[in-house]
């Protein structure tokens, strides 16, 4: 069966976009999650999946612990993972095999796959920065991969507040945890900028789109992103590519689900090309 796993926003999310056809559901938890997701508490966590992507210092490896035990006692279904020191505890608690390897920009090459799969995770989501020939390759070369199909991408992240400094450089009220907008001088949409405790989160300018793709993929679970996307955007989304593999005619699909969100910039990404003018 073909997976269509999502990660949410927003808690009433959820029924919507099971209904449409998703298969898991992806949620962000406070002081777990490097992302600009909304983040939940962990007692809204039973039976999902979490994303559990930030890096932990040597000094957070109790907290690392505590937090992997608390979601092996809520059942998690799956956990999103970067940092390696997530891979080494979860091997204590019977985990490993609960795990996603999910590095966002780093996971582009068939190597960078199989070695994570040797390790007995469960898969690894592959990098959305890269050509559909690169992706074609590679799963053709390893099974049982992830691909992100829609949804803003995960541009750049850092640890630094680099909100709050360019706020107290410039000499203005620091604003925590709302989203701002770069320009960049040569492009004429904005880039979503995010910033919250872990860190700094930039997005791009566009939602990426796979409908055409998605029947060429040679994998059975594909992620949408739902960051910054509405509720209709996100279930509405999730229909029309359970629509299209299931059958239906992609183009109309496409079309239908463009025409009813036209207020988004949609694109496919790097899928044509290395880089995007």
């Amino acid at each position: 069966m073909k997976n269509i796993v999502v990660l949410i926003n927003e808690l009433n999310e959820i029924q919507p976009v099971l209904e449409k056809g998703a298969n898991e559901i992806v949620m962000g938890i406070k002081d777990y999650t490097f992302s600009a997701i909304k983040k939940h508490s962990i007692d809204d966590m039973r039976n999902h999946s979490v994303l559990m992507n930030r890096f932990y210092f040597p000094s957070e490896m109790d907290l690392l612990k505590q937090q992997l035990k608390d979601l092996k006692e809520r059942n998690v279904n799956h956990i999103y993972f970067c940092d390696p020191a997530v891979y080494y505890y979860a091997k204590d608690l019977d985990l490993v095999d609960h795990l996603i390897y999910k590095p966002d920009t780093l996971t582009v090459s068939a190597n960078d796959l199989a070695f994570w799969k040797e390790r007995g995770i469960y898969t690894s989501s592959l990098s959305p920065l890269i050509t559909e020939e690169e992706t074609d390759k590679i799963l053709d070369e390893v099974e049982n991969v992830e691909v992100t199909i829609h949804g803003h991408i995960l541009m750049s992240a850092s640890k630094r507040q680099l909100l709050s400094s360019y706020f107290e450089d410039s000499h203005q009220p620091v604003q925590q945890e709302k989203v701002f907008y770069l320009k960049e001088m040569k492009r004429e949409d904005l880039m979503p900028i995010y910033e919250d405790d872990l860190g700094t989160y930039i997005y791009s300018d566009f939602v990426l789109n796979s409908f055409e793709e998605i029947t060429s993929f040679h994998t059975d679970r594909f992620f949408i992103d739902g960051i910054f996307l509405s509720t209709d955007e996100l279930s509405d989304a999730v229909e029309a590519y359970r629509n299209i593999l299931d059958g239906k005619d992609t183009q109309i699909e496409k079309e239908n689900y463009q025409a009813k969100h036209a207020n988004l910039k949609f694109s496919s990404g790097y899928y044509k090309e290395k880089t995007i003018k």
